[in-house]
């Protein structure tokens, strides 16, 4: 669309700072995007719009997808985010009820975890054996 080209445009890449730069580099960007990646629409298809049904049905299935991409992402940074805010609140409770947040750690570790299970386990035990005295005890005593 320079002035020899086309005299509509006469002078308009004057009065429009770098619309010559953009005319060249749109040409530019046509020119190798056929040369080089020939599945590639050219520049125009993207700029103006085309009057093919099965081309426009096919860009919406394409953005469609894009979409669809983009909402799990996001669905998955907002779980993230609140899964974040969730422990930040935890650990401000925890630090209110004046919790060692070293000892926290090491209770939610997994072998520690097994220790305090295997505690309590011994004392559920020792429980049993003392509730089966007492019934042989109250047995004899009858």
């Amino acid at each position: 669309m320079s002035d020899t080209n086309n005299p509509s445009f006469a002078g308009f890449g004057k009065m429009v700072p770098g619309f010559d730069f953009l005319q060249n580099l749109a040409k530019q960007a046509a020119d190798t995007a056929t040369q080089k990646i020939p599945q590639l629409p050219n520049l125009g298809s993207w700029i103006a719009p085309t009057l093919n049904v099965e081309e426009l049905d096919k860009r919406i299935e394409e953005l469609k997808a894009v979409q669809f991409w983009l909402d799990q992402n996001a669905t998955a940074l907002k779980a993230t985010i609140q899964a974040l805010e969730v422990q930040k609140m935890t650990l401000a409770t925890l630090k209110g009820m004046n919790f060692n947040l070293g000892d926290v750690a090491t209770a939610l570790n997994p072998k520690a975890a097994d220790t305090v299970f295997g505690g309590v386990q011994k004392v559920a035990d020792k429980a049993a054996d003392a509730a089966q005295a007492v019934s042989a005890a109250a047995a004899n005593a009858a």
